[in-house]
């Protein structure tokens, strides 16, 4: 497995997990984003850095899990919306296994 930072046209800086046996295919991609530590504390979990990503003053570079990226993860949320508790908005529980970077259940809790 290894991980690989990737800026796109537009200037936004992507993270991916790639497995060595299959490297045509990507795991999980996540968005980095600046985030100001003075506005909201950061989780030192969310922390990244990165060799491409510039370092700015008063700003920390994090994984944003507001955001999924995988047409996987977007099929998982799809079959979720047929659950009737969810369309009732009721409080569910959800055991998401084999997760990888955890990108699918950090955007849920959020």
């Amino acid at each position: 497995m290894f991980v690989e930072d990737l800026k796109d046209e537009q200037g936004n800086f992507y993270r991916q997990v790639i497995f060595s046996s299959k490297p045509e295919q990507i795991q999980s991609e996540a968005l980095l984003v600046y985030r100001n530590p003075e506005k909201k504390e950061i989780s030192e979990h969310l922390k990244v850095t990165s060799q491409i990503a510039p370092k700015k003053k008063q700003r920390q570079l994090v994984v944003n899990h507001e955001l999924i990226s995988s047409e996987y993860q977007y099929a998982m949320l799809a079959g979720m919306s047929l659950t009737p508790k969810i369309s009732e908005k009721q409080q569910i529980r959800i055991l998401v296994l084999g997760t990888g970077a955890g990108l699918l259940p950090m955007f849920l809790r959020n």
